[in-house]
């Protein structure tokens, strides 16, 4: 096989083939954090497991620092830092605690460790529920 040939067998295997949960969703996007998984759906729902010291679960909720419970079962992020339904997402990412995705409309949320500002909502603080990137593509907090 040549080189191209190869690169596009591994793009169909690992980018862009859907596969089948235990559930029967579809499954679109895989990513791996530092010690936390996350996974988009094709309905557009995301999914996490893993730790979740300062956020990254996205459920409204922190284990604490230094507090290293284990979170094994994929659960839903079921809603926004609004309380609105989490859904409509069509990419997905995580890094280092915390957690990227954007909606169909264009906006950027982040949730997860914030204390460095990386998740662009205007301050220092842990955000444990998706939140909007303040500013970006004239998206702000509601």
């Amino acid at each position: 096989m040549r080189s191209s040939e190869s690169e596009r067998a591994l793009r169909g295997l690992f980018l862009e083939r859907k596969f089948r949960l235990a559930a029967g969703a579809d499954v679109i996007s895989v990513w791996g954090g530092a010690r936390e998984t996350i996974i988009l759906k094709s309905d557009g729902t995301v999914w996490k497991w893993g730790r979740n010291d300062v956020g990254e679960m996205g459920n409204g909720i922190a284990d604490g620092a230094n507090v290293f419970t284990p979170h094994p079962a994929p659960a839903q992020v079921q809603a926004d830092s609004s309380g609105a339904a989490f859904d409509k997402v069509k990419f997905t990412a995580a890094r280092d605690y915390h957690n990227i995705a954007v909606k169909t409309d264009g906006s950027v949320w982040m949730w997860g460790a914030n204390d460095q500002g990386q998740c662009g909502v205007n301050n220092t603080n842990n955000v444990w529920r998706p939140a909007p990137v303040v500013g970006f593509l004239g998206v702000y907090p509601r």
